[in-house]
């Protein structure tokens, strides 16, 4: 057993080369469905599909979605997350996050931020960098906590039809 890391676009192991594929917090095949789907398609009849995405737990404010620089259409409810829309996928498990845990997420990300800024004063980037890890900040704690959701959630991919 090994692992290798590659730039899944560009990198094709063959047709249902693994066990369990799993992808956090990304979309390197495009949208959701279609990751899912790229996803399903490495993985082996009766494997397993596992993918971490964001979602919205209540319809976001405008402002909010300026502030992340995103379209209201870039996540769905926690329903819409979980809807393959593929009837090879079998929806499993999932677990969510809680506002705390999220909140956790964010002081670990944003202080690793802050503390590298502070740790580069002279970088040319540093200024940008701050400004919007706190703005990120202000926003999360303004709208994120009611608004997103992340959930991790496992699907099972069909077993391969009998002869």
């Amino acid at each position: 057993m090994g692992f290798e890391l590659a730039d899944v676009r560009r990198w094709s192991p063959g047709p249902r080369a693994f066990d369990v594929v799993c992808c956090v917090g990304a979309r390197p095949w495009g949208s959701r469905r279609e990751t899912l789907r790229a996803m399903a398609a490495l993985t082996r009849p009766g494997g397993c599909v596992v993918l971490g995405e964001g979602y919205w737990r209540a319809p976001p404010d405008p402002a909010y979605l300026d502030a992340l620089g995103c379209e209201a259409d870039e996540h769905l409810d926690l329903a819409g997350t979980l809807d393959a829309g593929d009837p090879d996928l079998d929806l499993e498990w999932w677990v969510t996050c809680t506002p705390e845990q999220l909140d956790a997420y964010e002081r670990r990300y944003l202080g690793n931020l802050l503390a590298w800024g502070r740790a580069h004063p002279r970088d040319p980037e540093t200024p940008a960098l701050v400004q919007d890890a706190r703005r990120w900040r202000d926003a999360h704690l303004r709208w994120g906590r009611d608004t997103f959701g992340f959930v991790i959630a496992l699907w099972r991919v069909a077993p391969a039809p009998e002869p």
